[in-house]
Parts: C-alpha cells; sequence; structure tokens
C-alpha cells in the first residue's frame, strides 16, 4: 500500500504506463460545476448504493463529504478479476485502500488535501 500527499495530475507523471491493472476512484467536483442539482440525478454513491441495497454513510463514521460504504467497494472491486493493482488518485478518506486490503490486493493512492490525506492515513495505519 503506497500513499502519496500531492496533486494527482503531478503524481501520475511518476508512474511508467500501463502501472495499474485499475483506476478506482470517485472524483471530486463542486456542486456548482454540475448543472443541474446534483441530489436529484443521483449520481456517485446514490447510484452504487441503489443497484446494491448499501446504505450510504452517515452519522459519526461519515469523515468526508463524498465517503462511500467500504461493503460497497469490496463489492464493485470483487467483479473485477485479474485487476490487482489499483490507483485511487482522488483518496479522500481511504475507502478505496481499505477494500484493497480487504481484497489483498495493491493500492496506491494519491490526495493533495492535507487533511483527507490525514484521515486516510490513519484510517489505513492498520493496514500499512
Amino acid at each position: 500500500m503506497k500513499l502519496i500527499y500531492g496533486d494527482c495530475l503531478q503524481e501520475m507523471k511518476k508512474f511508467d504506463d500501463k502501472s495499474f491493472d485499475i483506476v478506482f476512484t470517485s472524483p471530486p467536483f463542486k456542486e456548482e460545476d454540475v448543472p443541474t442539482d446534483y441530489w436529484s440525478i443521483k449520481v456517485n454513491k446514490y447510484i452504487w448504493c441503489d443497484t446494491f441495497g448499501i446504505e450510504s454513510i452517515s452519522g459519526k463514521w461519515k469523515v468526508h463529504k463524498y465517503q462511500d460504504p467500504l461493503v460497497l467497494y469490496d463489492t464493485v472491486l470483487k467483479m473485477f478479476k485479474g485487476c490487482n493493482t489499483v490507483l485511487d488518485p482522488f483518496m479522500g478518506s481511504g475507502t478505496t485502500g481499505a477494500a484493497c486490503a480487504n481484497l489483498g490486493l495493491e493500492f496506491t493512492g494519491i490526495e493533495k488535501d492535507e487533511s483527507y490525506f490525514t484521515v486516510a492515513t490513519h484510517r489505513l495505519d492498520d493496514y500499512l
């Protein structure tokens, strides 16, 4: 497991082509960047959560605005047989890293927000 504090646009230039089997991420964007109400179109976690019947994160367990449930990522990553190296260029709270650790996959995460990088690092300490 490799955690990188930095801007993914700069950090990804350091990797050779085909360094990863899959990029699995939830890209950040501002709600004002979406032409309609973000929640009314049910993107990201709500599509997946509704499809798989998995409740979204809430309360004290929610440490990131767009945090998705770990069981969701475990479920989705299991579908990609043969994908053993995973990159998450927008690591956030580290959910993809935790799922990769659960499944025995090699994980590299990049996060440019210092507070979220710290959250992810603490969350993934047990796997490092």
